[in-house]
């Protein structure tokens, strides 16, 4: 059995119907050693040896369960070096503690540099923190998409698209500070951007028509659809009437979606890359046939997926990731240290 660290934003968000919890749950239910570690929950001392304070995570009947019980276990304290995983499932956008998952990915950055095993790994994650990510896939997997801090070129961009566009800040969660543009002659656009560019630089992306049907989560493993018995782990969710944002907690629904022949392709062409750059577990949110958003740090969905499907997608993916750990043990035992692929 291994050593697992779970990290989150905080048990005070932890509910027993998140992907991570469920993750959790299911984990120490096959007998593995899981710490769950808060963000702020890890410790650097001299020569950068890094310390976590979590708590343990019971093998018991239910999710439910699990949650409750972690809430009352005590504290204890867990040398990042004597793990076998780092299971990173922060969500930064959800938290207003400025600079602290900054700080975190750099700490397990130093994890790995030592040869320990993140999934996530945080130097993928530092990379596709923000949507500009989307710049990395083939042009043709993406809607037409301009990111710019410079209110002259945001507005050359929408006069370019020549329709409807989707203006948003870089780095934002659950659809805040979405809005749609008929055009360049919106009504408010000055203010509209001006108050995304005050944040930060903004992203300009053609509107995708097929949006009024709600987008598509997609979630992958190693860069592929996780697939049990011919059916994807994939979730569509509907906008609620008068929204175009698919997004639950604004009202939105959610029901099965299959992986049609159009998203596979485009979920073949983006899959190398997401391996290369160390994304292990990922959620791709579609429209149509093109990628609107890419969540990386800890997509959900996995549950609703298993529902709708009426399958288990949850053991194939801790049956990958005890095969990843078992990868990263034996090539460290081998001298070859460093984590695989």
């Amino acid at each position: 059995m291994y050593t697992i660290g779970v990290v989150l934003n905080d048990l005070g968000t932890f509910k027993p119907d998140q992907t991570t919890a469920q993750l959790t749950h299911a984990l120490a239910a096959r007998g593995h050693d899981v710490c769950v570690i808060e963000a702020d929950g890890i410790d650097v001392f001299p020569e950068g040896r890094l310390v976590a304070r979590g708590r343990p995570a019971r093998a018991l009947p239910t999710p439910e369960d699990t949650v409750a019980a972690l809430r009352e276990a005590p504290l204890e304290r867990l040398p990042l070096a004597e793990t076998d995983l780092v299971l990173l499932r922060t969500s930064p956008g959800r938290d207003r503690r400025a600079g602290l998952h900054e700080l975190l990915l750099q700490q397990l950055q130093i994890h790995t540099d030592r040869g320990g095993l993140v999934l996530n790994d945080p130097h993928g994650l530092m990379v596709a923190r923000s949507k500009l990510y989307l710049a990395r896939f083939p042009s043709w997997t993406v809607p037409h998409t301009v990111v710019t801090a410079d209110m002259r070129s945001a507005r050359q961009a929408l006069a370019d698209i020549d329709g409807p566009a989707v203006v948003k800040p870089l780095d934002g969660t659950q659809g805040r500070d979405v809005f749609k543009i008929a055009g360049p002659d919106e009504p408010n656009l000055s203010a509209i951007l001006a108050n995304l560019l005050a944040q930060g630089p903004l992203m300009v992306q053609a509107f995708v028509p097929q949006a009024a049907d709600g987008d598509v989560r997609v979630l992958l493993v190693n860069g592929k659809p996780v697939v049990v018995d011919g059916r994807a782990a994939t979730v569509r969710r509907r906008p609620a009437k008068g929204e175009f944002r698919s997004n639950v907690h604004l009202g939105g629904s959610a029901e099965f979606a299959p992986l049609t022949p159009a998203l596979r392709k485009v979920v073949k062409a983006v899959g190398p890359q997401l391996r290369r750059d160390g994304l292990f577990f990922v959620g791709l949110d579609t429209i149509g046939d093109r990628i609107v958003e890419c969540n990386v740090f800890s997509p959900g969905g996995l549950a609703d997926a298993s529902r709708f499907a009426d399958r288990d997608f949850l053991t194939p993916v801790i049956d990958t990731i005890e095969a990843r750990i078992a990868a990263a043990v034996e090539k460290k035992a081998a001298g070859g240290g460093g984590s695989p692929a």
